[in-house]
């Protein structure tokens, strides 16, 4: 009977064999796979894939709170934008876009942002990743 060298797997992987492998009919192969998943080293293994998870969903969280601040500033900006009836027009100088001159393109110009926000805080609400278990 060949016996299977489980050093060189990984945790997943000596896992997955632990659902797959016949404890009567290859028990020593079996002994040495609890062996090497009771191994210390294995254990810490354990312990820095949960810190990892935690940090992933600490960076997710972050992300998420992120976009819904930046769908606010792009709610308020189109806004503020409305309201003036120019976009860009600072010190001045010469208007990018004016209601009075151009209004449906002012118009569409609002809505773009208006409907970014409305991306951004969908992501930022709803979730920005689907979570990737393995």
């Amino acid at each position: 009977m060949n016996q299977v060298d489980y050093t060189k797997y990984s945790l997943s992987e000596l896992h997955e064999a632990l659902e797959s492998i016949d404890a009567y009919a290859f028990p020593e192969n079996y002994q040495n796979l609890l062996a090497e998943l009771e191994k210390p080293e294995r254990k810490n293994e354990k312990v820095n894939i949960a810190k990892e998870n935690k940090t992933d969903g600490n960076n997710e969280i972050q992300t998420r709170v992120f976009l819904t601040m930046c769908s606010c500033l792009m709610f308020a900006s189109s806004y503020f934008i409305y309201i003036s009836g120019v976009f860009m027009s600072r010190n001045n100088r010469r208007e990018m876009l004016n209601i009075h001159d151009n209004p449906i393109a002012f118009h569409l110009g609002v809505m773009a942002l208006v409907f970014c926000g409305i991306f951004l805080f969908y992501k930022g609400v709803f979730g920005a990743f689907k979570s990737k278990k393995t």
